[in-house]
């Protein structure tokens, strides 16, 4: 969702940004980094507090982090925005609806914290993240940028790009263990 990140990508999610609610059911230890990251989205724009629901935050795991950061410069490190669906909740029109918050993707994108930015969204990391630390599993998120809603590209071969993405991940987890 930012323009200057091009297609064919990998972003590692050092933080996630729930949309979803599914950590609002479960009672979660107290956590300042993740409160803070909570905290700075849902005080960060006053149009995202017309949506009926506020954000989570989720943080990767620490070790897995450090790892990437070492040894992977060109995955790209960022914040995930994770949707509870693909319409509305990732700011698409179907023609005859409307948004109740129109620039909604643009608000996302320009969320930033601990100099990083949101990169993507998609529908699976902050529960992944959040349920990991919830059950004291270790846990990160890679993501291969197969479209850019903001540039309008799109890959030309999502598959060579999924497929590289696999071979990354394989990778840390190597690398990891």
């Amino acid at each position: 969702i930012q323009t200057d990140v091009p297609v064919g990508s990998q972003v590692f999610s050092r933080f996630a940004l729930g949309g979803d609610n599914l950590l609002s059911f479960y009672q979660r230890p107290s956590y300042p980094l993740r409160e803070t990251l909570e905290d700075e989205i849902n005080k960060f724009n006053p149009d995202l507090s017309k949506l009926p629901f506020s954000f989570y935050g989720a943080i990767c795991h620490p070790s897995i982090w450090n790892l990437v950061q070492e040894k992977y410069p060109s995955v790209l490190a960022g914040i995930t925005y994770t949707a509870p669906g693909f319409y509305g909740p990732q700011a698409r029109v179907t023609g005859r609806t409307s948004l109740k918050v129109p620039e909604f993707l643009r608000h996302i994108a320009s969320f930033s914290f601990r100099d990083l930015r949101v990169l993507n969204m998609e529908m699976e990391t902050a529960g992944i993240l959040g349920m990991a630390e919830l059950l004291g599993h270790q846990a990160g998120s890679l993501s291969a940028v197969l479209a850019n809603r903001r540039t309008g590209n799109f890959a030309e071969n999502p598959k060579k790009e999924v497929d590289k993405l696999i071979e990354t991940g394989l990778s840390i987890i190597h690398d990891w263990n």
